[in-house]
Protein backbone atom coordinates (compact mmCIF):
# COMPACT_ATOMS: atom_id res chain seq x y z
CA UNK A 1 0.00 0.00 0.00
CA UNK A 2 2.65 2.48 0.88
CA UNK A 3 4.60 1.33 -2.25
CA UNK A 4 1.37 2.49 -4.49
CA UNK A 5 0.76 5.89 -2.48
CA UNK A 6 4.18 7.19 -3.55
CA UNK A 7 3.75 5.99 -7.09
CA UNK A 8 0.43 7.72 -7.06
CA UNK A 9 2.14 10.90 -5.52
CA UNK A 10 4.55 11.08 -7.92
CA UNK A 11 1.61 10.31 -10.59
CA UNK A 12 0.15 13.35 -8.99
CA UNK A 13 3.10 15.92 -9.09
CA UNK A 14 3.66 14.90 -13.07
CA UNK A 15 0.27 15.75 -13.56
CA UNK A 16 -1.76 12.94 -13.89
CA UNK A 17 -4.88 12.15 -12.14
CA UNK A 18 -4.50 8.45 -11.13
CA UNK A 19 -6.59 5.81 -9.30
CA UNK A 20 -5.37 3.69 -6.19
CA UNK A 21 -7.57 -0.19 -6.10
CA UNK A 22 -6.98 -3.19 -5.03
CA UNK A 23 -6.76 -5.07 -8.14
CA UNK A 24 -9.96 -7.16 -7.54
CA UNK A 25 -12.14 -3.88 -7.84
CA UNK A 26 -10.63 -3.60 -11.44
CA UNK A 27 -12.50 -6.53 -12.69
CA UNK A 28 -15.09 -4.99 -15.09
CA UNK A 29 -13.44 -1.47 -14.98
CA UNK A 30 -14.04 0.07 -18.23
CA UNK A 31 -10.20 1.38 -18.04
CA UNK A 32 -8.72 -1.95 -18.58
CA UNK A 33 -10.21 -1.79 -22.17
CA UNK A 34 -9.01 2.10 -23.06
CA UNK A 35 -5.33 2.73 -23.76
CA UNK A 36 -4.26 4.25 -20.29
CA UNK A 37 -1.70 2.87 -17.59
CA UNK A 38 -2.43 -0.24 -15.73
CA UNK A 39 0.39 -0.25 -12.46
CA UNK A 40 0.45 -3.36 -10.95
CA UNK A 41 2.45 -3.78 -7.12
CA UNK A 42 1.89 -7.47 -6.19
CA UNK A 43 3.31 -9.93 -4.32
CA UNK A 44 3.08 -13.37 -3.45
CA UNK A 45 1.78 -15.42 -0.57
CA UNK A 46 2.98 -18.44 -0.04
CA UNK A 47 2.28 -19.13 -4.05
CA UNK A 48 -1.05 -17.56 -3.30
CA UNK A 49 -2.26 -13.77 -4.44
CA UNK A 50 -2.88 -11.58 -1.76
CA UNK A 51 -6.17 -11.26 -0.33
CA UNK A 52 -7.60 -8.53 -2.51
CA UNK A 53 -5.94 -9.55 -5.80
CA UNK A 54 -7.57 -12.96 -5.75
CA UNK A 55 -10.79 -12.87 -7.66
CA UNK A 56 -8.67 -10.65 -10.57
CA UNK A 57 -6.00 -13.36 -11.14
CA UNK A 58 -9.34 -16.03 -11.80
CA UNK A 59 -10.65 -13.34 -13.85
CA UNK A 60 -7.44 -13.47 -15.85
CA UNK A 61 -7.44 -17.48 -15.52
CA UNK A 62 -11.18 -17.37 -17.36
CA UNK A 63 -10.28 -14.67 -19.40
CA UNK A 64 -7.73 -16.56 -21.23
CA UNK A 65 -9.61 -19.43 -20.96
CA UNK A 66 -12.45 -18.06 -23.36
CA UNK A 67 -10.08 -16.56 -25.63
CA UNK A 68 -10.91 -13.19 -24.64
CA UNK A 69 -8.85 -10.10 -24.76
CA UNK A 70 -10.65 -6.71 -22.34
CA UNK A 71 -7.51 -5.53 -21.74
CA UNK A 72 -5.78 -2.62 -24.32
CA UNK A 73 -4.14 -0.38 -21.72
CA UNK A 74 -0.47 -0.39 -21.68
CA UNK A 75 0.96 -1.36 -18.25
CA UNK A 76 3.73 -2.64 -15.86
CA UNK A 77 4.32 -5.07 -13.05
CA UNK A 78 6.39 -4.41 -10.15
CA UNK A 79 6.53 -7.85 -7.93
CA UNK A 80 7.41 -7.63 -4.32
CA UNK A 81 8.83 -10.63 -2.06
CA UNK A 82 11.57 -12.69 -0.70
CA UNK A 83 13.86 -14.91 -2.62
CA UNK A 84 14.20 -16.97 1.06
CA UNK A 85 11.05 -18.63 -0.64
CA UNK A 86 12.84 -19.58 -4.05
CA UNK A 87 9.80 -22.17 -5.18
CA UNK A 88 7.46 -19.54 -5.12
CA UNK A 89 9.12 -16.16 -5.31
CA UNK A 90 7.61 -13.62 -7.80
CA UNK A 91 4.88 -16.35 -8.72
CA UNK A 92 2.19 -13.83 -9.10
CA UNK A 93 3.14 -11.35 -10.04
CA UNK A 94 5.17 -13.17 -13.15
CA UNK A 95 1.51 -14.57 -13.74
CA UNK A 96 -0.36 -11.38 -13.81
CA UNK A 97 2.64 -9.63 -16.06
CA UNK A 98 1.90 -12.85 -18.54
CA UNK A 99 -1.43 -12.69 -18.45
CA UNK A 100 -2.09 -8.94 -19.14
CA UNK A 101 -0.21 -9.45 -22.29
CA UNK A 102 -2.44 -12.55 -23.03
CA UNK A 103 -5.27 -10.55 -22.61
CA UNK A 104 -4.70 -7.80 -25.06
CA UNK A 105 -2.69 -5.30 -23.01
CA UNK A 106 0.38 -3.38 -24.23
CA UNK A 107 3.31 -4.18 -22.15
CA UNK A 108 5.50 -0.72 -21.00
CA UNK A 109 7.99 -2.11 -19.02
CA UNK A 110 9.06 -5.62 -18.83
CA UNK A 111 8.40 -6.96 -15.24
CA UNK A 112 10.53 -5.73 -12.29
CA UNK A 113 11.18 -7.65 -9.13
CA UNK A 114 11.50 -6.47 -5.82
CA UNK A 115 13.41 -8.58 -2.94
CA UNK A 116 13.16 -7.63 0.63
CA UNK A 117 16.05 -9.97 1.33
CA UNK A 118 18.05 -7.75 -0.61
CA UNK A 119 17.57 -4.06 -1.29
CA UNK A 120 13.60 -3.25 -1.79
CA UNK A 121 13.83 0.48 -1.72
CA UNK A 122 16.55 0.57 -4.33
CA UNK A 123 14.71 -2.03 -6.63
CA UNK A 124 11.84 0.04 -6.30
CA UNK A 125 13.91 3.30 -6.84
CA UNK A 126 14.85 1.76 -10.34
CA UNK A 127 11.29 0.53 -11.14
CA UNK A 128 10.34 4.40 -11.14
CA UNK A 129 13.18 5.56 -12.69
CA UNK A 130 12.51 3.59 -15.79
CA UNK A 131 8.82 4.15 -15.97
CA UNK A 132 8.22 7.79 -15.53
CA UNK A 133 10.16 7.77 -19.16
CA UNK A 134 9.04 5.08 -20.40
CA UNK A 135 5.09 6.35 -20.14
CA UNK A 136 6.58 10.01 -21.45
CA UNK A 137 7.88 8.09 -24.52
CA UNK A 138 5.00 6.49 -25.05
CA UNK A 139 2.22 9.39 -24.69
CA UNK A 140 4.43 11.65 -26.58
CA UNK A 141 4.72 14.22 -23.91
CA UNK A 142 7.10 15.92 -21.51
CA UNK A 143 7.03 15.84 -17.99
CA UNK A 144 7.94 18.13 -15.11
CA UNK A 145 7.48 18.21 -11.99
CA UNK A 146 8.09 21.40 -9.32
CA UNK A 147 10.34 21.82 -7.52
CA UNK A 148 10.88 20.41 -3.73
CA UNK A 149 7.67 17.85 -4.38
CA UNK A 150 7.97 14.63 -2.63
CA UNK A 151 8.66 13.17 -6.08
CA UNK A 152 11.99 14.81 -6.19
CA UNK A 153 12.79 14.42 -2.80
CA UNK A 154 15.07 11.24 -1.76
CA UNK A 155 13.05 8.67 -0.98
CA UNK A 156 12.66 7.01 2.54
CA UNK A 157 13.91 3.95 2.96
CA UNK A 158 12.20 0.77 3.77
CA UNK A 159 12.67 0.64 8.06
CA UNK A 160 13.79 -2.50 9.90
CA UNK A 161 11.32 -3.41 12.16
CA UNK A 162 11.94 -4.73 15.67
CA UNK A 163 9.43 -6.24 18.26
CA UNK A 164 9.58 -3.96 21.61
CA UNK A 165 7.55 -6.62 23.91
CA UNK A 166 4.44 -5.05 25.64
CA UNK A 167 5.26 -5.55 29.50
CA UNK A 168 8.08 -3.30 29.14
CA UNK A 169 5.30 -0.62 27.96
CA UNK A 170 3.07 -1.55 30.55
CA UNK A 171 1.04 1.43 29.94
CA UNK A 172 0.15 0.59 26.44
CA UNK A 173 -2.36 -1.94 25.30
CA UNK A 174 -0.84 -2.22 21.44
CA UNK A 175 2.86 -3.84 20.99
CA UNK A 176 4.69 -1.04 20.20
CA UNK A 177 7.65 -1.53 17.36
CA UNK A 178 10.64 0.22 17.10
CA UNK A 179 11.51 1.39 13.52
CA UNK A 180 15.07 2.68 12.81
CA UNK A 181 14.66 5.35 9.70
CA UNK A 182 17.77 3.75 7.58
CA UNK A 183 18.12 7.70 5.80
CA UNK A 184 19.08 9.72 9.12
CA UNK A 185 19.56 6.50 11.34
CA UNK A 186 17.13 8.41 13.95
CA UNK A 187 14.64 5.56 15.76
CA UNK A 188 10.66 6.21 15.85
CA UNK A 189 8.24 4.65 18.09
CA UNK A 190 5.17 3.09 16.37
CA UNK A 191 2.20 1.03 17.16
CA UNK A 192 0.72 -1.25 15.21
CA UNK A 193 -2.97 0.55 14.08
CA UNK A 194 -3.75 -2.29 12.21
CA UNK A 195 -3.38 -6.20 12.39
CA UNK A 196 -5.13 -8.83 9.32
CA UNK A 197 -4.23 -12.05 8.39
CA UNK A 198 -3.36 -12.88 5.36
CA UNK A 199 -2.68 -16.59 5.17
CA UNK A 200 -5.32 -17.63 8.46
CA UNK A 201 -4.71 -21.31 7.17
CA UNK A 202 -1.06 -22.47 6.12
CA UNK A 203 -0.78 -26.03 6.24
CA UNK A 204 2.59 -25.88 8.82
CA UNK A 205 0.21 -23.67 11.20
CA UNK A 206 1.65 -20.94 10.50
CA UNK A 207 0.39 -17.34 9.18
CA UNK A 208 1.65 -14.48 7.82
CA UNK A 209 0.00 -11.14 9.07
CA UNK A 210 -0.05 -7.17 7.95
CA UNK A 211 0.51 -4.72 10.66
CA UNK A 212 -0.10 -1.54 9.60
CA UNK A 213 2.40 0.62 11.70
CA UNK A 214 1.59 4.07 12.52
CA UNK A 215 4.84 6.43 13.68
CA UNK A 216 4.18 9.80 15.30
CA UNK A 217 6.40 11.90 13.42
CA UNK A 218 9.05 11.36 10.58
CA UNK A 219 12.59 12.77 11.97
CA UNK A 220 12.32 15.35 9.45
CA UNK A 221 9.51 16.53 10.43
CA UNK A 222 7.18 15.23 7.40
CA UNK A 223 3.14 14.23 8.30
CA UNK A 224 2.78 11.23 10.64
CA UNK A 225 3.65 7.85 8.32
CA UNK A 226 2.27 4.40 7.75
CA UNK A 227 3.69 1.44 6.88
CA UNK A 228 2.59 -2.34 5.74
CA UNK A 229 5.18 -4.65 7.20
Amino acid sequence: TELAERVMETAQELGFAPTVKPLNEAIGDPALGTDGLLLVLSATYNGCPPANAGDFVNFCGAAIERHERPVDARFAVLGCGHSDWADTFQAIPTLLDESLEKLGGHRLLDLHTADSKKAPEEDFVAWTAKLWPALAAAAGIKLSQRAGSAASRPPLAIPEVSVVPAEEEGHLSETPLVLPFQRDGEWVLAKVAEKSELTPNDPDGTSTVCLALEAAVHPSGDAPLRYAA
